[in-house]
């Protein structure tokens, strides 16, 4: 396989994404780690770099995410892995129940918008979808660790494409297969983006090579390859590689597709363990090898190969790639054909029958050195396993059930698939959360106030719940969280004066040593990790502790949201002036007006508050919303938070009672309303009209 390119699949991707601004994206898989997903992949759509520490990625991934369109991951609900990391950030999950067979197509579809080049905001920066198709699970094995395939292409807008079909097939098979009813932002600007600004290209070749086809199980696989390529009879030689086989039977998907391609000669790969073990059923593999002018064959060279010295040159790495060659030397043409689809019954079936797959065919151009991928290999005697995979239809299967809940009306919701559904419970870290007795089909129905209650306490640290039938355990399965600027930081608070002081930092560079302080802070508090000089901290805390730091933080707070509200990065607004998170108004205002007791200290601190910077604070707050409030790009949003807004004027007022602790002397009242008057008044320039 030494012709065949090969590539780090993320860098590939980033590197497909860079100088672009994601406006909306959309991912699917079988298996799914949704840690690893949200750690290691989401960070390749954008052109920051992110810290190594966690924890303080994840506030950065959390915070980046403000500014992009929205993000949805479709995985089946069978292919969640056991004791992954659970899902954090504000990504939309909908789980599938493909009731044929597997939900397990693995596709990437970014929707980005590309750098103009230009200062004229009158430019308008070109739009494109970035489409790959892999054979790669959302995992760690599948994006590090095995042997995978993956194609990539971007569609332009205003061009034509052989594709444009064939994907507006694929998004409305994912829009039938939540079942839930639910809004799917991504999916449908992407949707939009192909409707309206591309148009089909319905020629077979251009300059007589072969436009790609994306086959979304339209009909039996073997059908669409015969009638894709067309193929002269015996002139083309096949290769298949491909993880599994059907699990008994002799063969009857392999011969359906020699029946139909009519190769010369087939090779197939035989898919082998560590121990030297096939990993296929005995009886499938001798009637495989039964089939004429066929051979089990293997790899040659280094391409399973994990290192180059010491003891990991003998470990291998696993073939989960499915691609189908044909060659021909004669002709000198190659074609592929990559993507999910095993060489299995179910995966080449189509999904009205079977499995939900996608897989692309296409023709390589230009192809350097026509020959075997494979090599065959001794079939005389063979040492069989069963074929065993992490996700690959494996493990518990849980009910099709759907867990909602709502940060910002803090309601908890159940949706249940099946007709007849039994009783359920859910639980989590070996609590019950929920009991259900009589549960109802097909509808969104409302889960009890206290089982609301302890979920949005077990959703601070996990999103992950058990999920138990007739006091049996069937599975895990991932909450849907919405309204997500509503919800608590997933790391850690900040002081009121940190607050100020981070919407003060000018750099990426800047917030990210920040967050590392942070983060080293409560390592030292918890004795995780030595303390750093107090010089040091003396100088971060007292940088922006008078009035002109808090004057400057909100200058800047109030510059991040008028170029938010002017590029239309509604989302990156909410969070800021509506949401929960640690740099958050509502946050600094909580902290701002918290309750003291006689000493003057805050009751959720152990630092002593000083009133008049509170007053201050408070009172720049208000001027800052009133203001916004008055701007008609802002207007709408006010009107669908009006209750996120109705707080903040709650805490404007009690924030306007603590000048009652200032002692401004006998005539404090009408000093105090000269003054707020003033205050919340627009400056102008001197001499301005």
């Amino acid at each position: 396989m030494t012709n065949a390119p090969t590539a780090v699949l993320s860098e590939v991707l980033h590197r497909r994404v860079a100088g672009r601004v994601v406006q909306a994206a959309v991912f699917t898989t079988f298996s799914f780690e949704p840690g690893f997903f949200e750690q290691e992949i989401v960070p390749t759509l954008f052109e920051q770099s992110f810290s190594q520490a966690p924890r303080v990625r994840l506030v950065q991934l959390e915070e980046t995410l403000r500014d992009v369109g929205p993000l949805a991951i479709y995985f089946d609900r069978r292919g969640l892995v056991a004791g992954s990391d659970s899902a954090a950030l504000d990504i939309q999950r909908v789980a599938v129940t493909h009731a044929r067979g597997l939900f397990h197509p693995k596709l990437v579809l970014v929707l980005a918008k590309d750098a103009t080049g230009s200062d004229d905001d009158s430019v308008a920066a070109p739009m494109r979808l970035i489409v790959g198709v892999l054979s790669a699970n959302l995992t760690r094995a599948g994006w590090w660790e095995n042997v995978e395939c993956a194609w990539f292409e971007d569609i332009v807008a205003g061009s034509r494409s052989s594709i444009r079909r064939d994907l507006m097939d694929l998004l409305s098979g994912l829009r039938r297969a939540d079942a839930t009813g639910a809004e799917q932002p991504a999916l449908e600007l992407i949707r939009r983006f192909l409707r309206y600004e591309v148009t089909d290209n319905p020629q077979r070749t251009t300059n007589r090579a072969l436009n790609p086809r994306v086959w979304v199980s339209q009909a039996p696989f073997h059908e669409f390859l015969r009638d894709t390529l067309a193929l002269p009879a015996g002139v083309y030689n096949l290769e298949v590689v491909s993880p599994y086989f059907d699990a008994h039977g002799d063969g009857q998907a392999v011969a359906a597709l020699i029946e139909q391609l009519e190769p010369k000669a087939t090779r197939i790969y035989e898919p082998r363990a560590d121990d030297g073990s096939t990993e296929c059923d005995p009886d499938v593999y001798r009637g495989i090898a039964s089939l004429p002018d066929l051979s089990w064959s293997a790899f040659t060279g280094a391409v399973r190969q994990r290192g180059k010295s010491g003891e990991e040159k003998h470990l291998l790495r696993r073939v989960h790639a499915k691609v189908y060659r044909l060659w021909s030397k004669a002709e000198g043409r190659e074609f592929l054909a990559m993507g999910s689809a095993n060489m299995t019954t179910p995966g080449h079936s189509g999904a009205t029958r079977r499995n939900f797959e996608a897989t692309v065919v296409f023709e390589v151009s230009q192809p350097k050195k026509l020959d075997w991928w494979l090599t065959p290999v001794d079939t005389g005697a063979v040492a069989f396993r069963e074929a065993g995979e992490s996700g690959e239809g494996s493990g518990e299967t849980p009910p099709p059930l759907s867990i909602r809940f709502d940060w910002t009306t803090k309601e908890a919701s159940y949706f249940c698939e099946d007709e007849r559904p039994e009783p359920f419970a859910l639980w989590s870290a070996g609590e019950l959360l929920a009991e259900v007795k009589a549960p109802r089909a097909s509808q969104w129905l409302c889960l009890s106030g206290s089982c609301a209650e302890r979920l949005s306490e077990t959703l601070r640290s996990t999103s992950s719940l058990d999920v138990r039938v007739g006091g049996e355990p069937r599975g895990t399965i991932l909450v849907t969280e919405v309204g997500m600027a509503h919800k608590p930081s997933i790391m850690f608070s900040m002081t009121m004066e940190e607050i100020l002081r981070y919407w003060s930092l000018l750099s990426m560079e800047q917030r990210e040593a920040f967050l590392e302080g942070k983060l080293n802070q409560e390592l030292v508090a918890r004795g995780l990790a030595p303390p750093r000089d107090e010089a040091d901290a003396r100088v971060q805390v007292s940088m922006f502790d008078r009035f002109a730091g808090v004057f400057h933080a909100f200058e800047h707070l109030e510059g991040h949201v008028r170029r938010a509200l002017a590029e239309g990065r509604t989302r990156e607004v909410v969070y800021r002036l509506f949401g929960q998170k640690y740099d958050s108004l509502p946050g600094l205002l909580s902290k701002a007006v918290a309750p003291r007791n006689a000493a003057g200290e805050a009751a959720e601190a152990d630092v002593k508050r000083d009133p008049l910077m509170d007053y201050v604070t408070v009172l720049s707050a208000e001027s800052l919303v009133c203001r916004l409030a008055r701007e008609p790009a802002a207007a709408h949003l006010f009107e669908q938070h009006r209750a996120a807004h109705k707080e903040l004027k709650e805490r404007f007022a009690l924030g306007r009672s603590l000048a009652r602790e200032l002692d401004l002397g006998p005539d404090a009242d009408v000093f105090v309303r000269w003054f707020e008057t003033w205050f919340m008044r627009p400056a102008s320039k001197v001499g301005a009209p």
